[in-house]
């Protein structure tokens, strides 16, 4: 089987082809090129991320802070705040030596909460639409614009702390 590569250069190749074949002005085979080469060149995998704009390192260079992907909130390094990477390639260490994910386990928390708090007052609104208990639709339309458009208060997510072993 072809590879990318070699496919995006036939059709390239075959695009020339047809523009010699119509007889195409040089505009319009320059043209034809440009949007073959837009819709079709292979693109490169992944988007790259900075590392030092999402971790902060202590002094002594060690990770201390991620920020949470879903949330933005900057929490300590940890299992307890964040999700493990049980895949084995995480690039991110955290101070209690697990690889981690850059979710924070607070942070999905808060936005599976306010997702299902939407879904449940959409509900609602549907229902008493249904059941023709509301006449003004426009208002329900208001509602549900306004409720498409919500979105998760982080602002509530703090960081959690292991527990403290109560000495005997």
């Amino acid at each position: 089987m072809a590879s990318k590569k070699e496919l995006f250069a036939l059709v390239l190749a075959g695009a020339e082809e047809i523009g010699n074949s119509f007889k195409f002005s040089k505009d319009a085979k320059s043209a034809l090129t440009a949007m073959v080469t837009k819709y079709l060149e292979p693109k490169k995998g992944g988007g790259k991320l900075d590392l030092s704009e999402v971790t902060r390192v202590d002094e002594e260079g060690n990770l201390s802070e991620i920020q949470c992907s879903k949330s933005g909130v900057w929490l300590p390094a940890n299992a307890i705040n964040f999700y493990e990477d049980k895949s084995g390639t995480g690039t991110l260490i955290g101070t209690d030596g697990s690889a981690l994910k850059r979710e924070s386990i607070e942070g999905l928390r808060v936005f599976r909460e306010h997702k299902r708090a939407v879904k449940a007052s959409k509900e609602a609104i549907l229902a008493d639409l249904a059941s023709g208990e509301v006449e003004d639709i426009s208002a329900l339309q208001s509602e549900l614009m306004e409720l498409n458009n919500s979105t998760p208060d982080f602002s509530v997510i703090v960081a959690l702390e292991a527990p403290v072993a109560e000495e005997a």
